[in-house]
């Protein structure tokens, strides 16, 4: 092949052909030949984008009614109290405010689009599951609705899988590796549908950590973790309370012993604890310790559990360019229209009833004080610390800081 095009490249030009004898006027015409017949040969049609039909039944392409245009500002609709509303209820004030939604979420996603390229921010950090059958790409950020979605993929495309609850790993054939750059505002997966909408949902990184420290004191989870950061996290915290030192390895092993049986009711009610000892008093991680925990780590530049990574990095948000990011707080009405925008509306009950979905009525009285309890626990020093380790989430995400 190299020869022809050799020959071709250095032939006559076609003027010049005319006073050529009829001899070298055949074997241009036959280079000529094999040149076309080889390029027919060689050439490849580019495959086509084929998506398999969904197992997701009825998804319905637009169902949005024409709806009046509301003049009420998006933090003015959020203030309303939804709770004990039912789902009929709900989707006529969706419909109805769709325009404000919309609106607001557009805002957001263009505001983050803006701030990437400013500030260049790749963290080379992919946690993006790929269901190619309905065309979505999701990035769990923990303690951010990441259950329920996991949940919901879990059960549409693994019917057989033990459980629940359900691990993550369960849906590790869909996370997408092998990224390349296509294009200068999106990187991509080679199993990626091109196609795919991506979404994440986010939180306030303040009550995730809140979220995530109540969860742990369970008796499943005081087992379960007791040995990745538990243990760790009260010993390191309280040794400067031990008022006798030979007393610390007495203390320390009965901290050991009590979380290997915490999740067995009968020996955990029959396990006595010794008098002051301050590894069990109380005998869960308070708030504070859990940040100094969380400081630790950083300092010894260890990687930090995902739930207390920023979702910022944890899902790498610029160079991913996500198509739509909702926010916890602003449940149910983003989360309806995020469900809407990727044609799962159908599903709308199914992420509305699940035992562990967000309130229906986003940020109460109540969460807001709760917040604001934890809040003060900190020292002036925590707080500096956590704003540095979550100052991309509170300035992409519009959150106040601590």
């Amino acid at each position: 092949r190299i020869q022809i095009l050799f020959e071709v490249c250095h032939a006559p030009p076609l003027h010049s052909s005319l006073n050529m004898g009829r001899t070298q006027k055949i074997s241009v015409f036959v280079t000529l030949g094999f040149v076309v017949v080889t390029f027919v040969m060689l050439y490849e049609p580019p495959a086509k984008l084929v998506i398999p039909p969904s197992p997701v039944a009825d998804i319905s392409p637009d169902i949005r009614p024409k709806t009046k245009s509301s003049s009420r500002s998006f933090k003015e609709f959020l203030a309303q109290d939804v709770r004990g509303l039912r789902l009929e209820e709900l989707e006529e004030m969706f419909w109805e405010h769709f325009d404000v939604i919309e609106y607001e979420v557009s805002r957001r996603m263009k505001r983050i689009k803006r701030l990437c390229q400013s500030q260049n921010l790749n963290f080379k950090i992919h946690n993006l599951y790929a269901f190619n059958e309905i065309n979505i790409t999701w990035c769990p950020v923990f303690k951010a609705s990441s259950t329920t979605w996991k949940d919901f993929f879990v059960n549409h495309f693994y019917r057989n899988a033990p459980g629940p609850p359900y691990p993550l790993e369960i849906l590790t054939p869909r996370k997408l590796r092998n990224f390349s750059q296509v294009d200068r505002q999106r990187i991509w997966a080679r199993s990626e549908n091109l196609r795919n909408k991506r979404i994440t949902i986010v939180r306030h990184p303040l009550a995730r950590l809140i979220s995530y420290l109540q969860n742990s004191r369970s008796f499943l989870q005081l087992h379960q973790q007791r040995k990745n950061w538990i243990a760790d996290a009260i010993m390191n915290n309280r040794r400067r309370l031990i008022k006798d030192n030979s007393m610390e390895a007495a203390f320390r092993d009965e901290l050991v012993q009590y979380l290997e049986v915490v999740n067995k009711d009968a020996e955990r009610e029959n396990f006595n604890i010794s008098n002051h000892n301050p590894y069990l008093d109380p005998p869960y991680v308070l708030f504070t310790e859990l940040v100094d925990h969380i400081e630790r780590v950083k300092q010894h530049e260890q990687v930090l559990d995902g739930h207390w990574f920023p979702a910022t990095q944890w899902c790498d948000v610029c160079p991913n360019n996500f198509d739509y990011i909702i926010k916890l707080e602003h449940e149910p009405w983003e989360l309806l229209y995020l469900l809407h925008k990727v044609g799962l509306w159908d599903k709308r009950a199914e992420f509305l009833t699940q035992h562990n979905a967000s309130p229906k009525h986003g940020i109460t009285k109540n969460t807001t004080q709760l917040l604001q309890t934890h809040l003060n626990m900190l020292s002036p020093h925590q707080k500096s610390f956590l704003n540095s380790v979550y100052k991309h989430d509170l300035v992409l995400f519009e959150y106040d800081s601590f």
